[in-house]
C-alpha cells in the first residue's frame, strides 16, 4: 500500500528541466513585452489625462465666467421682477441698479426688434415661394 501512494504523488519538476528552461524562456520573452507595452499604455495614458484636465480647467474657467456673467443678470432680473411686482419702489433702487435695468431693456429690446426681422423675412421667403409655385 505504501508503494501504491508513492505511485499516485504527481512528479516533481525540477527546475533545471530543458522543459522548465524552454517555458521560462518564452515566459520571460512574452512578459518583457507586454511590461513594455503595458508600460507605454500607461504613459499615454497619463499624458491623455493630463490633456484632458487642462481643457477641463479651461472649460471650467469658461462655465465660471459665464456663471458670474448670469449671476450679474439674474441679479438685475430678480430686481426687475420686484419692481414689476410692486414690491419695490424706483426710490430704494441706486443709480447703478437703474442703469443696469436700463440696459436690459435695451438688451431685451434689440433683441426683440432681431427677431421680428428674422420672422419678416422668413414669412416673405415663405410668401414668394408660395407666389411662384402657384
Amino acid at each position: 500500500m505504501v508503494n501504491n501512494e508513492e505511485n499516485n504523488k504527481l512528479v516533481e519538476v525540477k527546475k533545471e528541466s530543458i522543459f522548465a528552461k524552454i517555458t521560462n524562456f518564452f515566459k520571460n520573452l512574452f512578459s518583457s513585452k507586454e511590461k513594455s507595452i503595458i508600460d507605454n499604455t500607461v504613459k499615454e495614458e497619463n499624458v491623455e489625462k493630463i490633456e484632458k484636465s487642462e481643457t477641463v480647467q479651461e472649460k471650467d474657467k469658461f462655465t465660471e465666467s459665464i456663471k458670474n456673467y448670469e449671476n450679474k443678470d439674474n441679479d438685475i432680473i430678480v430686481l426687475k421682477n420686484l419692481y414689476h411686482e410692486g414690491k419695490i419702489s424706483v426710490k430704494e433702487l441706486t443709480d447703478e441698479q437703474l442703469e443696469r435695468i436700463c440696459e436690459l431693456y435695451d438688451e431685451q429690446i434689440f433683441r426683440l426688434k432681431e427677431s421680428n426681422e428674422r420672422r419678416k423675412a422668413k414669412l416673405l421667403e415663405y410668401r414668394n415661394t408660395k407666389m411662384k409655385n402657384a
